[in-house]
């Protein structure tokens, strides 16, 4: 499944920093990374928040930095699932491709793109959200 999520972490020393984007943007979520961490996070993970909150401001506000690129790679994701594109296997397979080559390929993520591409597809539903 693809399950788009924009995250932005800080010291829990600075949690007024993740306050103030939370109050401004009006959505989104504070939590502990971990159990024991003392890193919090930050989160939107509601596709149409992403659309209609982050994407527009991203847009008028280009990122000047090295996460430029990962960020209109996430756009790209996010608004093609707005149009369905992850709904065939072609689609989908796509999308994930474009998700694993961002955020240093991943390091820590859970599966393969081949996992992915093969396995996880096996009881997929056309047309399912």
């Amino acid at each position: 499944m693809l399950d788009p999520c924009f995250q932005v972490y800080q010291h829990k020393d600075n949690s007024e920093i993740l306050e103030m984007i939370k109050e401004h943007l009006g959505c989104g979520r504070i939590t502990a990374k971990g159990p024991n961490s003392n890193v919090l996070t930050y989160s939107i993970d509601s596709r149409k928040e992403l659309e209609r909150v982050l994407i527009p401001l991203i847009d008028e506000n280009p990122i000047v930095s090295s996460k430029r690129s990962d960020f209109e790679k996430f756009r790209e994701i996010v608004l093609s699932m707005q149009r369905g594109e992850h709904r065939d296997r072609e689609g989908f397979v796509r999308l994930a491709g474009i998700a694993f080559s961002m955020n240093n390929r991943g390091k820590q993520r859970k599966y393969t793109i081949e996992e992915v591409s093969k396995g996880i597809l096996r009881d997929y539903t056309p047309g399912a959200q």
